[in-house]
């Protein structure tokens, strides 16, 4: 079995899934603070973030769930539920991120969890199209410079 068909298989999938929401339970409840890192496209902000903001965030990013984010973080639906401050005047927003969206848990500069299957629709593509899309994932995560501390040299 091939790396492309193990990441697009609905089981795998699935376990990935589970398993992320098991993480990010046990950090909530035994109050460890992390990161995560997703697709921006699906995280949704309620309210809508002012577009000066929204516009500078990067299509994968990090989230850090510290102080009063950790404090009102909750699982709900499989989604991560937070509310964060954006901006320099901290305008205030309720962040939903849906679980198959997040790549990877952070904690203290070191991946925690990683999800290879992230963001990747549940249905059969073509060959060519899946092996763009893996590289195009490996790649995003690669090419942010906020995460080079996240590659050891």
């Amino acid at each position: 079995m091939s790396i492309e068909k193990l990441i697009l298989d609905p089981k795998f999938m699935d376990l990935k899934e589970k398993q992320c929401l098991e993480v990010l339970s046990f950090l909530l409840e035994n109050n460890y603070e992390f990161g995560v890192i997703c697709e921006a496209s699906n995280v949704i902000f309620n309210p809508i973030l002012p577009d000066e903001i929204l516009s500078k965030i990067n299509s994968v990013t990090l989230f850090m769930l510290a102080g009063y984010s950790f404090e009102s973080a909750f699982i709900e639906n499989h989604e991560l539920h937070f509310e964060a401050g954006f901006g320099p005047n901290n305008f205030e927003s309720s962040v939903t991120i849906p679980i198959e969206s997040i790549i990877q848990i952070v904690l203290e500069q070191s991946v925690l969890f990683m999800n290879v299957s992230a963001g990747e629709k549940r249905h059969h593509i073509n060959k060519e199209t899946n092996e763009q899309a893996i590289e195009h994932s490996m790649n995003v995560f690669a090419s942010n410079p906020d995460n080079s501390k996240f590659f050891h040299k």
